[in-house]
């Protein structure tokens, strides 16, 4: 969800991107760079998305959790060595968004 605020007390705009209609996504490139973090195969990672969407995901992408639970269950869910940082986890996650 993205927010702009013209003027607090006059107008609020709110933008929802429901499905990538306006920012469009990739999942693959998120996917292949959890891989290059974590050294579990592509293919591996999407099938671990789908089986962690409801759990993990899907409440952070809406807003039910917060960064650092959200990146402590990634660093658990790939068994991520203690040299990834919460930095490189978030712009793996961010690879999704493209330009």
């Amino acid at each position: 969800i993205l927010y702009s605020f013209k003027n607090y007390t006059k107008r609020m705009n709110i933008l929802f991107d429901l499905g990538a209609v306006i920012i469009p996504i990739d999942f693959n490139k998120t996917f292949q760079s959890f891989s290059t973090l974590s050294g579990i195969p592509v293919a591996s990672i999407g099938t671990m998305y789908q089986l962690h969407q409801v759990d993990i995901f899907q409440p952070f992408e809406k807003g039910h959790t917060g960064n650092a639970f959200f990146l402590n269950q990634v660093r658990e869910l790939l068994s991520l060595p203690s040299t990834i940082s919460d930095l490189q986890i978030t712009k793996a996650w961010n690879d999704l968004l493209l330009p």
